[in-house]
Formats: structure tokens, sequence, C-alpha cells
């Protein structure tokens, strides 16, 4: 038979693709598969996180009355370990040696233990394909185990995950165990096998690879991916474990578990906080941010919750009549750094056929971009804003007459929370205004929440940062503010108007500008989603709050060190849905040598900086290290 151990291959043969494990085996009839971290994979990082669990929950539900559980437990499975001299041990043999808890309290901790064991286990994908190939192919499967558990229990676990084997063999039962090799024997005397008929995987060196050979029998190194967290808060091991475990191999959903499923879970669990804290007594979900927050709030927290179509177009709008002189207008109307007439009239209420027309009554490009400072100052844009003022003044009032209705549906109770992505919080600036100058909304006060706010004002709340102090998390999304809105923004387009019909308002609904991308968007929200589902499922959100540099850790590392993949996946996404542009604009190195000044100004207008540099300077320098360190410098 062909030598599956080739001499580069001496100590291990990496497992990342089944085929390669399937051809590994396939000429052996009985196969022995180790089952934690091989079949099944633990959400958590560290043996004793089940202790802590169990000892927070223990105290939750009044079993317990004190915190000392989880060293408790950790001295008595030592204790136990040496009374064996090293053999093996049960889980009863643990709590034997636990003494400060009655023998009812110990009772109700292991069953609370074993609960949390099956909770926080779950199938290996990538070895399940191997075993469903097994079955398949009618091998022989055993399994086996160095384990204080029993079997039924061992065994229920197996099954929950649609496990089946033909022979489990535990080391607290029957005295022998893999660290020793003994096991092994065991097996083959039991099956009464020869030695060349068993092969056995699993991922620990020595116990499954090491000793199985030592003792005669083949044996097949699982090569786990490392875990390299460090000290870990228990919901924050086990968030990282869970997207370890569950990446499905599509970029989109994997990188929406990974960069927004943290931060979306920290945000709504301060949300919550924050509800408490004020008394809130609704949230009002603004789209189109918002839609993927209020679902991620929704599934950690039983309370009615509602979403509203607004844009700040649409706000603009509705309040321009309010203050429409030409010097009021620029304080009110938030543009991008670079703008045209057509997106300024668009911004005030003009849609594309009307802005088409009048352009014809004038000799100047409509669509040519100017720098925000330079535009305000410019002759033909005042110009034209006097020229149209009368009709956008007239659109202006219909308008706020449709939003009045159209917010009045939503604002059922006093004190009410709005929630959106952020930054300057310009709109509640003008909700607060319509709130302000209409009788209707006398009894309402409405206070913000967002993911970052730059207002110093306690009606403006943020997640990550609140007014414009300087802080590391602005930092980060001052670097890349539209890589943020693209992972949260949602497939349905940018609201443009209220119209109403049969008495009810509602709202205009523009086309997406990413439609393309749609099936990415939603990709990307479905595994956001997953992780907060999955973390729920375990129950740990309750138990730990994750910090803002938790939430925020995984995305940072996108935004400012992002690899070539993760560029990849962005760089032709549309950030801007008036200027059309794309989230990283491509010119080129060459290009920008012989035109440093457009260098400057992209970079500065750029929506991912890091992500601009890399594509366009080199890919290998390190940019977010010299991106931080200039921010640093220049304060």
């Amino acid at each position: 038979m062909r030598s599956l151990w080739k001499k580069e291959e001496r100590y291990y043969c990496k497992m990342d693709n089944v085929n390669k494990i399937i051809n590994c085996i396939s000429n052996y009839k009985y196969i022995s598969f180790d089952i934690f971290d091989t079949l099944l994979v633990r959400n958590i990082v560290k043996n004793e996180t089940i202790f802590d669990i169990v000892g927070k929950r223990a105290f939750d539900y009044g079993i317990i009355k004190d915190n000392l559980f989880f060293n408790e437990r950790i001295i008595a499975q030592d204790i136990a370990s040496k009374k064996a001299n090293n053999a093996e041990f049960s889980l009863q043999d643990i709590y034997n040696n636990i003494n400060c808890y009655s023998e009812g309290q110990k009772e109700k901790l292991m069953e609370l233990e074993v609960l949390v064991e099956k909770t926080m286990i779950q199938i290996n994908k990538e070895l399940f394909e191997v075993y469903l190939w097994c079955k398949k192919n009618n091998k022989y499967i055993i399994a086996t185990s160095d384990m204080y558990l029993d079997s039924s229990v061992i065994n229920e676990i197996l099954q929950e995950n649609n496990i089946y084997v033909d022979k489990l063999y535990v080391s607290s039962e029957i005295g022998k165990n893999k660290r020793t090799g003994t096991i092994f024997n065991y097996i083959l005397k039991d099956l009464k096998l020869c030695k060349n008929e068993l092969i056995h995987i699993g991922d620990n060196f020595k116990s499954d690879y090491i000793m199985p050979q030592f003792n005669g029998v083949r044996s097949f190194y699982y090569k786990k991916e490392k875990s390299l967290y460090g000290d870990l808060q228990i919901q924050e091991e086990v968030m990282y474990r869970v997207i370890q475990n569950n990446k499905k191999n599509d970029p989109y959903f994997d990188i929406g578990m990974k960069i927004l499923g943290p931060l979306l879970l920290g945000f709504c669990e301060w949300l919550n906080n924050k509800k408490k804290e004020d008394k809130i007594d609704q949230f009002i979900f603004l789209s189109r941010d918002g839609k993927i927050m209020k679902k991620a709030y929704d599934i950690l927290y039983n309370e009615d919750t509602y979403y509203m179509h607004i844009s700040r177009r649409t706000l603009n709008v509705s309040t321009l009549w309010l203050h429409p002189e030409y010097n009021e207008i620029k304080n009110y109307i938030v543009i991008s750094k670079e703008i045209s007439l057509e997106i300024f009239l668009f911004r005030l209420g003009m849609n594309k056929n009307e802005i088409e027309i009048i352009s014809q009554n004038y000799d100047f490009d409509f669509k040519k971009l100017y720098d925000y400072d330079l535009f305000w100052n410019m002759e033909n844009t005042k110009l034209v804003y006097e020229d149209n003022k009368q009709f956008l003044i007239s659109n202006s009032q219909k308008q706020y007459s449709y939003f009045t209705k159209y917010l009045k549906k939503y604002t059922k109770k006093s004190n009410i929370g709005i929630v959106d992505i952020g930054w300057r919080g310009s709109m509640q600036n003008r909700l607060a205004q319509i709130v302000k100058s209409d009788t209707l909304f006398k009894d309402i006060s409405i206070k913000g929440y967002y993911v970052g706010v730059e207002k110093n004002d306690i009606n403006y709340n943020g997640f990550l940062y609140s007014s414009g102090v300087k802080c590391e998390e602005k930092m980060v999304i001052d670097a890349s503010v539209g890589l943020i809105e693209t992972l949260f923004l949602d497939i349905e387009g940018t609201t443009l108007s209220y119209y109403e019909k049969k008495g009810e308002i509602y709202p205009e609904i523009d086309t997406y500008e990413n439609e393309k991308y749609n099936d990415k968007i939603i990709k990307i929200h479905d595994g956001a989603l997953f992780l907060i589902s999955k973390l729920k499922e375990l129950g740990i959100f309750k138990l730990e709050k994750i910090n803002k540099k938790i939430a925020l850790n995984n995305y940072k590392k996108t935004a400012l060190f992002p690899t070539k993949s993760e560029i990849n996946l962005f760089e032709e996404f549309i950030f801007n849905d008036s200027n059309n542009s794309k989230l990283i604009k491509k010119r080129g190195f060459k290009y920008y040598c012989f035109h440093y000044k457009r260098l400057i100004r992209d970079f500065k207008n750029s929506m991912w900086k890091i992500g601009f540099l890399k594509c366009n300077m080199g890919m290998h320098l390190p940019w977010g290290y010299i991106y931080k360190n200039l921010k640093k410098r220049n304060g």
C-alpha cells in the first residue's frame, strides 16, 4: 500500500481539504475519530471557560450565593486527577472533591455543567463531511475520547449533532486513555482487529498522533486553526470561536460575521442599556442603516421597535421653507466634499427630469464637480438657487405637510429614541426643528443613539464616541466612513420624498445604488445576524457585555490593515448615491506620480483611506501604521 506519510509530511498532514483527508483514510475499514475539537468543536478557547459560565449561571439561577465555583471546580479536578494517580476519573469524582456546597447544590451544578457543555458544542463542518463519507462507504466508525463525562452524555452530544457511531470508547469508563496509548490496544483487542486495519484521526499531537503510532496504529494529525486570542472575556472568547467554527467559505458571509457582527452586537447591547438609563419609551430605527440595526436588536430583545423611511434629503427638503435664504441653507444642507449644481438641486428637492429641463436655461455645466467651499462662493450657484427658489419653497411646504403626518404614525409615546449610524447628527437636528415648530409634537422629546456622533450634547449619544473629542475609535471611522456605511446600508434605495394616497402617507424609494451587489450585501448581513442569533442561542450575551474596543476590533483590522482579498470584496461598491463614485477611486501609481495635487485631493476625499492608498500606492507598504502615526503627530 502507498505510504501516506511522505518525508515532508513526517509529523502531520494538513487537513484543510476534505478530499485529502478521505484519500488518506480510504483504504481502512475501521476509522477512529477523536471527539472534542475533531468531530465536534467547542465555542470556547479554554476548557475552564465552561466552569466560569456554570458559576455565573448558577449564581443567576439561585443555585449558589457566592462566586467561588470557578476556583473550586478547577481545584476539585486537580485533586481528582492526583487521587486517580493520573489515571482516569469521572465528573462525579471531581464533584466529590468540592466541599463548599451541599449534595443538592452539587447535583444541580453537575446537571448545569453538562447542559453548558452540550450548548457550547457544535459540529466541525470539515470533519462532518469526512464522517458522512465514511457512513456512505460503510466504514466502521469509532469515537474515542479522553473525557470525564460518561458515555451516555457523550453519545447524546454526538446524536444531537447528527453523528451516530458504531462504537464509543470513553476513557473515564474503561480506565484506558489516548494520553498513554493504552486505549488503542484496548480497541484492537475489543474489536479483534489487526493493527493495520485501524486508523485514528485527532487534533492532539501526542495523544492522537504519536501514541497510536507508538502502539502500531496508523494515525492522522488533524491540525486545527490556532486560537491566538490571549486573555479574553467570556463573551469575547465565545464570539471569536463561533466566528472561527462557522466559516462558510463565502467571503461576504464570513466578513459580515467577522467584522459587522461584533460591532452590531456591542452597539445593540449598549443601546438596550441606554434605553433603561434614559427611560426611552420606544426606539425608531431610521432608514437605511437602521434596518440591520433593528433586525439585530429584535433578535436580542423582545421589544416593540419601529423602522421609519427617512433620509437627509427628505428632511432637508421638508425644512427648507423654514430657512429659505441662500446664506441660511449652507448651514442646514449636508453636502459631500465635491458637489455639482445637479447634486445641489437634487438635495433641495428637484427630481432628475426637473433638473434636466431647467439646466437648458443656463450655459454652464450642471454636472461639473466643484470643491465644497468653491461651490458655495460661485455666482452661478446663487443664481440658479434664486431663480428656482419659489418652486423649491412650494415643494418644501408640501413635503413638510406629508412628512409631519408620516412622522406622527411613529411617535406614539413621549420619550423617543431615534437610532442611526450617526456622525454629525444632522438628521436629528432637522427632526428636532420639525418637532419644535409643529404643535402635533408638543409632548414629544427626541434623543439620538448612534454608532458614533460628533455632537457634544446630552441628546446625542454615540457608542464608539460622542462629541468632537479625538480618540482611536473616531480615527478608525474617519479613515473608513465609506466602508462602515457600506456594511450597514440596506439593499433598498434612499427615501426620495413622500406622497399621499387615500389619506395615507407613503415614502417614495429610489433604486439602490449598489443594486448589482444586492446578493453580497444580503450575505454580509446574514453573516452578522447569524453571529448574533448564535450568541443569543448560547445565552452568553446575558452574562457579560462586550465593550466598544472588543466590538470594533475586527472591523479596525480590516479598515486600517486590509488584505488584498478584503479590498477586492469592496473596491467596486458605489458609495455616494449622488455622484455615483466608487468606494475606492483607482487612478494608479503612475498617474499620481505626475498629478500629486490630485493625489492629495483624492486622498482627502477618499471614503476608505487605507484602501485607497493600497490600491494606488502599493499593497505591501504598512499604510495603516503610517496613517495612525500621522494622525497622532497632527493631533
